[in-house]
């Protein structure tokens, strides 16, 4: 029995589209040698909540970082 796949609650935060062009050259037809091809890609990058976590520290410590420099005399 196949198990059925559930969809993850995740939501992708962000959409890259590859886009390349190619040429195949082929011995198939003589009037067309070459043909033309383009490809796309799309990646959906889902955060991991650690990552998250760890950026979120980052700029917090950051913001004490700058806080402390102005606050001196």
């Amino acid at each position: 029995m196949a198990r059925r796949l559930r969809p993850s609650a995740a939501q992708p935060s962000g959409v890259v589209q590859l886009v390349t062009v190619t040429k195949v050259f082929t011995s198939l037809t003589n009037a067309f040698p070459e043909l033309p091809i383009f490809a796309t890609l799309n990646l959906h990058f889902v955060p991991e909540p650690s990552t998250l976590l760890l950026s979120a520290t980052g700029l917090a410590g950051l913001a004490v970082v700058s806080r402390m420099r102005r606050s001196r005399p």
